[in-house]
């Protein structure tokens, strides 16, 4: 589990803030994505019943994250590969 957090915030890392708007975004964008990661943590301990209530929601919360824009004139990760990303970490806690 610590190694989706690891890899997704490591995307973030390599952008580099030139303006007080940039600094900002990266800072919502980190925070989302460590709360993001704290939320698949705990949808690893829900019944298969709360999981399958809970997926959605989850679905929805990663393309909310991955795919909004920022200041940086780009879409979070940088990387051309949300779909893998996203199904990396689907995969990682499991099918419901």
């Amino acid at each position: 589990m610590a190694y989706v957090g690891y890899m997704l915030q490591r995307l973030i890392n390599k952008l580099i803030p030139f303006k007080k708007e940039h600094l900002e975004d990266l800072e919502k964008v980190t925070d989302e994505i460590w709360e993001f990661y704290q939320e698949l943590k705990s949808y690893k301990k829900l019944t298969t019943e709360q999981q399958r209530e809970e997926k959605a929601r989850l679905v929805q919360r990663f393309d909310e994250i991955f795919g909004q824009s920022t200041c940086f004139e780009t879409r979070l990760p940088c990387i051309s590969s949300t779909e893998k990303t996203k199904s990396g970490t689907a995969e990682s806690f499991g099918k419901t």
